[in-house]
């Protein structure tokens, strides 16, 4: 398929190009990440230098052999050395700046968000590392130091110099050297770029997880805990779920979490999601004993099964009074929910305990709560840990003067931006109705005594739909390939997988694209404007989809970047776009390239009101999509009723059979000389449909025979 471009949009543009030769050329880049643009000041970053590159010109990744799965399994037990890269793009060099090392392929990682000096990645595996860079920058701070203290020493002895023989010759002494400007001490941009065949720096792991006790399959996704939990060992232990604990930023002295209580979790399609924190691990008394070294396992290890999408998030009835949670309001709510019938009838029969195979994560706004997607294409909300009454008070104590309830509405819902809307434009128009509707349908009435009780109540209202029971919706073929939380509503999300992609509102699906020309690698968001999509395809061509404009095709379409797969996309942070007005975009392929792509104006301006207009759009959507399932019950539900009446019909016109058969025939007699007769005839039938067969085969012979003058 040729590249086909809409009229009202315009090309995208390669911007640079970067390949290491020895370290990504010809391999997969797996995954890539933009160096976080703000730096925490809390304990984790004491050890802030001032010599960091610039945040938003720094880009990772990380490269993977190209290999099949027979390949991998033949070196399987070969030692193999692979990396992630840190490229700064002020740089035109064919080398990167720094090299986090690896024993083994890292197919995922992530910054920490707060502090950019921290790095941790999943591995071939099944092991997670943790990199950190403050060494790197201390170190590169105390060069730069000598270097600058030695120009200056250099800089004043030759001013010295030459002021001796100004003096000596009459000259002015005000008149500035040409070697005293050529000596001027380099700045932290500058510096490493001075000779082309400078040792690249090579930083090993911090530390490297015990491979016994982490995942047995390569690690698929990483994602930190927020800021405000931490899951407790010892509770964890205890329970079934894992119990958190509350962190109150407000009284630590700079509002950030200590480096003990940094926390992630790790996921690998194993059926199991582990926790770990970053601390250095203690020497135990057993491996003292041994001799052993200190190894860093996980603190907690959680199975998944579907047992865990129904569970309770809450640990009694006094965390969810404290909540304000109703089960039994959430248990209404979920009569006009999308769930069909005969989906419902169908997991009621799965095992409870059957393994989920987990492979992607995703943020959710509920404490506690995640997305999880499955190798078989599957979404659905899932409980990582449970919230007690002194979680739960604890959280709205602390933010009571922000909200009332425990879901973080630093993004808005599309709930909360219809109603602000509709507030500014009046009860005349169809969004306040629509919105009233859709209070309705989930189960939350909606209270406009004022600003601050209508948020309270869509607080509720998506703490409601967040809380309900989930279940596995299976709407990819093949694996997924990435979901993320889109950046401008908390509780809309998006799923990457086989040949399309799908947006959720929670655990609703509102929206399928339609299949794409080619095998869908992976997508994103746009980071400023709601209606923009962006989606990464097998054949080295993108898709660029507004749903503001058409939800039927891209509006560009297969634009060519790369003549391999696309492997991975990540969109600048939008800061790097106020501040320099051009949006831009890194993609990596399959043979280790770095391209970062201009985005249009038109495809990164945002729209007026854009946001009310997405969030009218997935009104609309949930809409469609509940009458749709009304339907589709009502049908199902007359289906079931009309082949009731027609098996009771037939019921009685066997007995009305059987009946005459007694009359005509006396008794049980009759009705076995009945049958038999019945076969009698029909085998009779088919006798004389054999006789006629095999005479028109006799005759086709014949003719056939006469025709190549055989003789009989």
């Amino acid at each position: 398929h040729g590249f086909e471009l809409d009229t009202k949009t315009e090309n995208m543009k390669e911007i640079q190009t970067f390949v290491d030769l020895y370290w990504s050329r010809g391999k997969k880049i797996s995954d890539i990440h933009w160096m976080p643009t703000s730096t925490a000041t809390g304990e984790l970053n004491a050890s802030d230098t001032s010599v960091a590159p610039a945040d938003d010109n720094i880009v990772a990744v990380s490269c993977v052999e190209n290999m099949s799965f027979e390949e991998r399994v033949n070196i399987m037990n070969r030692s193999r050395v692979s990396a992630i890269l840190l490229w700064n793009l002020s740089h035109i060099l064919l080398k990167a700046q720094v090299i986090l090392t690896a024993p083994t392929d890292i197919f995922t990682f992530k910054f920490h968000p707060t502090n950019r000096n921290i790095i941790i990645g999943g591995l071939e595996t099944g092991q997670v590392a943790l990199w950190d860079l403050n060494d790197y920058y201390t170190q590169q701070q105390q060069q730069q130091q000598k270097q600058a203290a030695a120009a200056t020493s250099t800089a004043a002895t030759t001013a010295d110099d030459d002021n001796d023989d100004e003096n000596d010759d009459g000259g002015d002494t005000n008149a500035t050297s040409p070697i005293k400007q050529r000596l001027k001490p380099s700045t932290a941009a500058d510096f490493g770029d001075d000779e082309d065949d400078e040792k690249v720096v090579q930083i090993a792991p911090k530390m490297l997880s015990y491979i016994e006790k982490s995942h047995t399959k390569r690690v698929t996704d990483l994602l930190w805990l927020p800021s405000n939990i931490a899951v407790s060992p010892a509770a964890a232990a205890a329970n079934n779920n894992g119990a958190l604990q509350y962190i109150e930023l407000a009284n630590r002295p700079k509002m950030a979490k200590l480096y003990d209580e940094e926390q992630f979790m790790s996921v690998a399609g194993d059926g199991s999601i582990l926790f770990w924190d970053i601390q250095t691990p203690k020497q135990s008394e057993k491996e003292k004993k041994k001799n052993e070294g200190a190894k860093w396992v996980p603190i907690y290890n959680m199975c998944v099964d579907k047992k865990g999408l129904q569970q309770n998030l809450f640990t009694d009835r006094d965390a969810m009074e404290a909540a304000k949670y109703d089960p039994q309001n959430n248990a209404d709510a979920e009569d006009d929910d999308d769930d069909d019938d005969d989906e419902e009838d169908d997991t009621k029969g799965d095992n409870e305990l059957e393994t989920i195979l987990v492979n992607k994560l995703c943020y959710t706004p509920l404490s506690g709560r995640v997305v999880i997607c499955t190798e078989l294409g599957e979404y659905a909300l899932y409980n990582f840990g449970k919230l007690d009454a002194t979680f739960v008070q604890q959280q709205l104590q602390q933010q009571q003067a922000q909200q009332s309830s425990i879901v973080d509405m630093s993004v808005p819902s599309t709930q909360s931006v219809l109603k602000k809307h509709s507030s500014h434009d009046g009860d005349g128009n169809g969004n306040g109705n629509a919105d009233k509707n859709d209070n309705d349908s989930d189960g939350v009435h909606d209270n406009s005594g004022g600003t601050k009780d209508d948020m309270e109540a869509f607080q509720l209202q998506l703490q409601h739909s967040l809380l309900r029971p989930s279940r596995l919706q299976k709407q990819h073929f093949l694996d997924v390939k990435s979901v993320c939380v889109s950046p401008h509503f908390c509780d809309i999300y998006l799923t990457f997988g086989d040949w399309r992609f799908c947006i959720w509102r929670n655990s609703q699906l509102l929206f399928t694209s339609p299949c794409s020309d080619s095998y869908i690698c992976c997508g994103c968001w746009s980071p400023t404007r709601p209606a923009v999509i962006l989606t990464a395809k097998y054949d080295g061509s993108m898709d660029v989809w507004d749903l503001l404009d058409q939800t039927y095709s891209p509006v560009i379409k297969s634009s060519p970047v790369s003549s391999v797969a696309i492997t991975s996309i990540t969109f600048a942070p939008s800061a790097k776009f106020v501040k320099n007005g051009v949006q831009q975009l890194a993609v990596g392929d399959c043979n280790g390239n770095l391209r970062i792509l201009q985005i249009p104006r038109n495809l990164a301006i945002p729209l007026t009101n854009e946001n009310v207009l997405m969030a009218q759009f997935y009104q609309k959507e949930y809409v469609r999509i509940q009458f749709i399932n009304r339907r589709y019950k009502l049908n199902k539900r007359n289906t079931l009723e009309m082949e009731k009446r027609q098996k009771e019909q037939r019921e009685l016109e066997r007995e009305r059979r059987e009946q005459q058969q007694l009359q005509d025939g006396g008794g049980g007699n009759g009705i076995h000389s009945g049958a038999r007769d019945e076969n009698e005839l029909q085998r009779q039938q088919e006798q004389e449909i054999n006789a006629k067969l095999e005479t028109k085969y006799e005759k086709m012979l014949i003719a056939f025979k006469k025709q190549l003058k055989i003789e009989q």
